[in-house]
C-alpha cells in the first residue's frame, strides 16, 4: 500500500500495478443530508434511517405497529377496585424525641434500683437510635442491650417471653442461639404504637432480674 494509490501484486512478485487512488469528491453536486456527514444519495441507497422519523418533516414519528394495535383495540382489563387494600402501608415511627423519653425513663429507673446498666433503642428495622451506659457498667453490657432491642424488634415480642418458647423446642432454640445479634434473655421489649411495632429497647447489666422492670419503664414512657 502506497500513500496516493493502491499496489497490486502477483504471487510471483514480477507485476507491479499502480492504481492512482480515488479522489476526493467534489462538494458540487452533492446533496448533503441535513445534521448528517454521509451525502443524501449515499444514505438513500443503503437505507439508513434518518434522524426525523416518519414522512420525515419535523416533529413526525413512527409509533411501532404493535403499540398502535394495541392502542386502537379497547380496553379489556378490570376497572380498578378501589375498595381493595393499598399496596404501600404505613407503620409508625419512633421519633428521636420518644426514643430519647425511654432511654431516660429507663436510666431513672435503673439509679433508682441502684444499678448499672446500658440501655439501648432501635426503630422498627433494629437500627440504633440511641445508646446510653451508666457508670461502671461493663462495656459488654452496651453489646447485649442492642441484641436484646434488635432481638424484640424483629420478633414483636418480649426477648423473656420467646425465650421460655424457644426452651420447650430444642430446634429452635439452638437456630436462635447461631443467628448473630440475638439475644434471649430478659430485658428487651417492643415497642408498640397504633398497634405496630415502632421500635424496641434493650437492657442489660442488671444481676438480679432488674433488667425487665427497667425495660417495663422505658416502655411506658414512649407514649409521653
Amino acid at each position: 500500500m502506497r500513500r496516493g494509490g493502491t499496489v497490486d501484486a502477483d504471487l510471483a512478485g514480477t507485476a507491479l500495478r499502480i492504481r492512482p487512488a480515488l479522489s476526493a469528491p467534489s462538494a458540487q453536486g452533492i446533496r448533503w443530508h441535513r445534521r448528517s456527514r454521509i451525502p443524501q444519495e449515499i444514505r438513500e441507497q443503503r437505507q439508513l434511517p434518518s434522524r426525523n422519523t416518519g414522512t420525515g418533516r419535523r416533529g413526525d414519528v413512527q409509533v411501532c405497529p404493535a403499540v398502535t394495535d394495541r392502542l386502537s383495540r379497547p380496553f379489556s382489563g378490570a376497572p380498578p377496585d378501589h375498595n381493595r387494600s393499598p399496596s404501600v402501608t404505613t407503620i409508625p415511627i419512633l421519633s428521636a424525641d420518644a426514643a430519647r423519653r425511654v432511654l431516660d425513663a429507663a436510666l431513672a429507673k435503673a439509679a433508682q434500683l441502684n444499678v448499672a446498666v446500658a440501655v439501648a433503642v432501635v426503630d422498627s428495622g433494629g437500627n440504633l437510635q440511641t445508646l446510653a451506659r451508666m457508670d461502671t457498667a461493663t462495656f459488654w453490657s452496651t453489646t447485649i442491650a442492642t441484641h436484646k432491642a434488635v432481638t424484640a424488634a424483629g420478633l414483636g415480642v418480649p426477648t423473656v417471653a420467646f425465650g421460655k418458647f424457644a426452651a420447650q423446642d430444642p430446634i429452635l432454640l439452638a437456630t436462635m442461639a447461631t443467628q448473630p445479634g440475638s439475644a434471649l434473655l430478659p430485658g428487651g421489649i417492643p415497642i408498640v404504637v397504633d398497634g405496630a411495632i415502632a421500635g424496641a429497647i434493650g437492657v442489660a447489666g442488671g444481676t438480679k432480674g432488674e433488667d425487665e422492670p427497667i425495660a417495663e419503664t422505658g416502655v411506658t414512657a414512649a407514649a409521653g
